[in-house]
């Protein structure tokens, strides 16, 4: 049940963003063709509701722009390269950056299932470990107590 909830958190995390994105795009959308019917295609006649339409553009791209260029800058902790600075990966290095700049749009739900792959990892360790040391106490014979008491 853990890592169900593992899983569905972050996409359900990475829907809402989506969904966010989408709901901006379609105000806007509605916020143009208002203004284009308010306007009969004159929109400078309308300074605010004009201006209001380029800002809610121009913050969707740069929503957009940032998430391309945070998955760039990150694209080597992202996709798990070259972590050792000896390593010569220069072309996989930029292999992945370019990927990253591709992808950019999308690189939040890749990183938040990233993130959920890694929770469910680090609960099936942490169950190994309890189990272990549970095995560990139940493999010690009683003879073993006694010879430990004297």
């Amino acid at each position: 049940i853990k890592t169900l909830g593992f899983t569905l958190l972050p996409f359900i995390g990475a829907s809402f963003l989506y969904f966010e994105t989408i709901k901006n795009v379609v105000y806007s959308n509605i916020v143009y063709r208002a203004l284009e019917d308010l306007s009969d295609g004159d929109m400078m006649k309308y300074p605010f509701e004009m201006f209001l339409f380029i800002f809610m553009v121009g913050a969707i791209l740069a929503s957009q722009l940032l998430c391309v260029l945070y998955s760039i800058y990150y694209s080597d902790d992202i996709f798990e390269v070259s972590h050792d600075k000896t390593c010569n990966a220069k072309y996989s290095r930029i292999f992945f950056k370019l990927m990253a700049f591709l992808l950019g749009p999308f690189m939040p739900c890749y990183v938040l299932a990233n993130k959920a792959y890694y929770q469910a990892r680090l609960d099936i360790l942490r169950r190994q470990l309890e189990s272990y040391s549970n095995f560990l106490e139940d493999d010690r014979s009683p003879a073993q107590e006694t010879n430990k008491d004297k």
